[in-house]
């Protein structure tokens, strides 16, 4: 029954995935996470039963039971949220008017490369440590050093997702600019940080999903390219959980060489991140039974960010990711842990089981709504469009403070940098909004997007 189970969800969540892609420049978000959400909570449970043989325990059941409930209610909020606020504009068109105001954009290219270049040095000199220190100390030696203000800075980083996406939006030159920081800043990135996945590989994927969005018209050839840096991406998230294990010990050849060798995919299904459904299972196994729900814990955190935990526990309680370490993995208290509970983990450990249905639906009905008005704001679609594969990978982990603040902080980020410029340079941008094309036969209104898309790039139509 729990195999059946995991069919329905990979089913289900394929099904809602494969229906909006066929518009995937506008609802590439929502292809990515209802994928995603297939794979891991569908696809991989169901060959750990059925090609591992795992045996079907009542909290494996209770899991998928859970899931099949509650991430089909995820999705459908996400859908009415979305036709809520009803998303008229196209996204190349959105790409059109940014390539009209290119000179001021190049501007916002280079300002968020220095940002992200500085907040990433100004990090390692807050945490009082040295590029050789970073590389010679333990994965966690250094993290948590430095206190607020180096966690403050560190969110600086987070501009390094704009330039590969917004490279390609301006024009070619741009476009090799920005590729070319998208590799050296991942590789900086996850070198310095012995092996830090999540922001590298948002990095690498912003320069993808620009890629994507600056086509007038999605062709086989763009597809091809689309689909195998998208297999790359989630090659180098499966296989860089082992390589980091050797990252201070190898040299550069060595670590090649495992990047392509079967030793870096072994026991893929059981291993992070395939493995986050596992995850969950052995949250239903612990809580209630060993363990305590937390209640609204996450949604505390989000609604008092600004409070430290230490000083108010009962207002802004501690991270729901090491709650779950410490009494569900039985982990040392001293241990510093991060393990996430998934989307449906966070829903159940937060609104002790069952009521996080609901919560699943006002969920996915706010990132549905969100995504809809990312359209309108040129602050709020920098802030959204380049960062989808990162918020893909970090709201699949079941971490959304994490994601409200980072979200917050681009918003916030975007538009300052934005609003300077329009004043220093008295520059005007045109609204992002406009007649909606739904009542045009679908044939005619792609051909005016891809029309309006190649005069704004200055090319004979």
């Amino acid at each position: 029954m729990t195999s059946i189970l995991h069919l329905f969800i990979f089913v289900f969540c394929i099904v809602a995935a494969g229906a909006r892609a066929r518009f995937i420049q506008r609802n590439l978000f929502s292809v990515l996470v209802f994928a995603g959400i297939g794979v891991i909570h569908g696809l991989v449970p169901l060959l750990r039963h059925t090609w591992l043989r795992f045996p079907e325990t009542p909290e494996a059941f209770a899991a998928a039971l859970y899931c099949a409930v509650g991430l089909p209610v995820f999705v459908m909020g996400w859908i009415w949220g979305q036709k809520a606020c009803k998303q008229e504009l196209q996204t190349s068109l959105v790409a059109g008017q940014i390539r009209d105001k290119s000179p001021l954009f190049k501007l916002v290219f280079w300002i968020c490369v220095t940002a992200a270049t500085t907040a990433f040095f100004l990090r390692l000199w807050v945490m009082g440590i040295s590029i050789s220190d970073a590389l010679h100390g333990g994965r966690f030696e250094f993290r948590f050093s430095g206190g607020p203000i180096a966690a403050m800075v560190s969110y600086g980083c987070l501009l390094s997702m704009i330039p590969g996406f917004l490279g390609f939006l301006i024009n070619r030159k741009y476009a090799l600019f920005g590729v070319i920081f998208c590799i050296a800043f991942t590789t900086l990135v996850f070198v310095v940080s012995r092996g830090s996945r999540g922001l590298p590989l948002g990095i690498l994927g912003s320069g993808l999903v620009g890629f994507l969005i600056s086509r007038p018209r999605i062709k086989t050839l763009n597809l091809a390219i689309v689909s195998f840096v998208t297999i790359a991406i989630l090659s180098l998230a499966i296989s860089l959980y082992e390589i980091r294990k050797q990252l201070a010990t190898s040299t550069a050849t060595e670590i090649g060489q495992l990047l392509i060798s079967g030793d870096a995919y072994a026991d893929l299904l059981t291993r992070d991140p395939l493995n986050y459904h596992q995850m969950f299972v052995q949250v239903c196994k612990m809580v209630p039974a060993q363990a305590d729900y937390t209640p609204l814990a996450t949604q505390r955190r989000i609604l008092f960010f600004f409070v430290p935990h230490s000083r108010f526990p009962e207002l802004k309680p501690e991270d729901v990711n090491a709650t779950i370490g410490h009494q569900v993995f039985m982990l040392p208290k001293n241990a510093v842990v991060t393990i996430p509970p998934t989307i449906p983990g966070d829903a159940y450990i937060n609104f002790c089981g069952y009521p996080g249905i609901v919560y699943l639906l006002a969920l996915g009905w706010a990132i549905g709504a969100t995504i809809s008005l990312s359209q309108r704001s040129y602050s709020l679609y920098l802030s959204a469009t380049p960062c989808y594969l990162y918020y893909v990978m970090m709201g699949i982990r079941g971490q959304p403070y994490e994601l409200f603040l980072e979200f917050v902080f681009l918003v916030a980020s975007t538009y300052i940098v934005i609003w300077t410029l329009q004043r220093v340079f008295n520059a005007q941008l045109p609204p992002l909004k406009r007649p909606s094309l739904r009542r045009i036969r679908p044939s005619i209104a792609r051909r005016q997007v891809a029309c309006n898309f190649q005069a704004s790039s200055g090319q004979q139509v």
